[in-house]
């Protein structure tokens, strides 16, 4: 019986795994809350890692319904 082959979010987290990876060398995460030098404090998030997750669908050409592009999502967020 032949094994099946690894499904989208199988292949998804490989490449979730390596992005996040890079843009945390050695666990290292940044902090997306800065202080400006006025001393006001904003947010800015990490959109270019962002980008990389939610170019991982598409790469795969895995639809909506797969789950992947969300799933894209979830591990920015948690990222």
């Amino acid at each position: 019986m032949a094994a099946k082959p690894p499904s989208a979010k199988a292949k998804a987290w490989i490449l979730f795994d390596q992005i996040v990876a890079r843009a945390a060398p050695r666990r290292q995460h940044s902090n997306p809350w800065v202080k400006a030098p006025d001393g006001e404090v904003r947010y800015e998030p990490d959109y270019d890692t962002l980008v990389k997750l939610l170019g991982v669908p598409l790469y795969l050409k895995a639809g909506t319904q797969s789950g992947v592009p969300a799933l894209a999502l979830d591990v920015w967020l948690s990222y």
